[in-house]
């Protein structure tokens, strides 16, 4: 009988629970305490994507040129709307009519959108002075903690970042992030309506909603053009 070469199957080799070497997803040398902590984003200039031209306004029920509460239907706030009138009223009595959208986009827009760059870069800067600082004073305050004795490095970090959100929170990081995202999102919003790939014409009125008197009288659609 003659002999076949048969190849033998792979041994597997039996490891004890806890020896298979998983992959960090960490560098070792990482600090936690900063992958943690929210870092403030660059302030670089923010230009809407090319994608989205023509996009329409989301958020209908806030004005986007001061940020006051609104209706779906309202192109501005009430105190937007005011400001309109009375430079429209001035400028009737000069002999030419101000269109709405006219004033809307080419006076109102690009007046918000500078203040709404300022505050921004104001929020960038506040955001990181308020990290820095919690860093800091959670290093120093572990460092006075352990008293001089020997602490292991990932003993040490961990107590540094508990004490750095603790920080964090007690100096306004959380606030100070929520206002630095509602100016970068301001930003972006109004760079969009200036160069035209954000459309905030309203919606249409409701029907029931038109019968009301009680109504603000903001609500006028773009819809007027220097050619009417």
């Amino acid at each position: 009988m003659s002999k076949t070469n048969r190849r033998k199957p792979p041994v597997e080799k039996y490891e004890e629970p806890g020896e298979r070497e998983t992959p960090m997803t960490t560098p070792v040398n990482a600090d936690p305490v900063v992958q943690e902590v929210v870092v403030a984003p660059v302030a670089a200039p923010i230009t809407p994507p090319a994608a989205r031209a023509a996009t329409p306004y989301l958020d209908t029920l806030v004005c986007p040129l001061c940020g006051e509460r609104k209706f779906p239907y309202q192109l501005m706030g009430s105190k937007c709307y005011r400001r309109y009138s009375e430079e429209a009223r001035v400028s009737l009595g000069k002999g030419k009519f101000l269109f709405l959208n006219v004033w809307f986009k080419e006076t109102a827009a690009p007046l918000a959108l500078r203040a709404a760059e300022k505050a921004y870069k104001e929020a960038v800067e506040t955001h990181a002075s308020i990290q820095n600082a919690a860093s800091t004073k959670a290093f120093e305050a572990v460092k006075e903690a352990a008293g001089g004795h020997y602490v292991q490095q990932h003993i040490f970090r961990a107590a540094k970042q508990d004490k750095q959100q603790e920080l964090w929170k007690e100096m306004g990081g959380n606030r100070s992030h929520f206002n630095l995202k509602m100016m970068e999102r301001a930003v972006q919003m109004l760079t969009g309506i200036v160069n035209g790939t954000i459309d905030p014409t309203p919606i249409p009125r409701p029907k029931e909603e038109a019968t009301k008197s009680d109504q603000t009288p903001a609500e006028t659609p773009m819809v007027q053009s220097a050619g009417n």
